[in-house]
């Protein structure tokens, strides 16, 4: 399943559901419907150390957004904690990504939007496979 935020769906060709931070419960409830096993995310990043739309892949990130997707949401999910650690599915060469919300924070090293958010959302649904995508889009 492919899942993007919707800074990186106009990039994206063939995404099944795009993330948008207002609507998570519509996010989660069609995660949670499809329950797959595999999941690739992609957002986008602006960083002169990569050409213009590379592929950049993602082994952890930092959440610099503010917000938390889960939170008031602990009994809806049945949960007080979730280990995000290890998460991603590792790749050579992959980077630690900021997740800076709606505006990116081009001060940090591979800034990107919602990242984080989705693979918090997809950890908690006990997806097994989760690989996370940055494009590089220079302006």
């Amino acid at each position: 399943m492919i899942l993007c935020t919707q800074e990186a769906r106009s990039i994206i060709n063939g995404c099944d559901v795009v993330y948008k931070p207002n609507h998570v419960e519509k996010f989660v409830e069609k995660i949670a419907s499809s329950k797959p096993k595999e999941v690739t995310i992609y957002d986008i990043t602006n960083t002169e150390e990569q050409k213009h739309l590379s592929k950049i892949y993602v082994n952890d990130h930092v959440n610099r957004t503010g917000s938390n997707p889960l939170v008031g949401k602990q009994k809806y999910f049945d949960i007080d904690f979730i280990d995000i650690k290890k998460t991603y599915k590792p790749h050579s060469g992959g980077i630690i990504t900021f997740c800076c919300g709606k505006k990116l924070n081009k001060e940090l090293p591979f800034p990107s939007h919602y990242l984080c958010h989705i693979s918090i959302i997809c950890k908690t649904l006990k997806v097994q496979n989760i690989t996370g995508i940055l494009i590089n889009f220079i302006k």
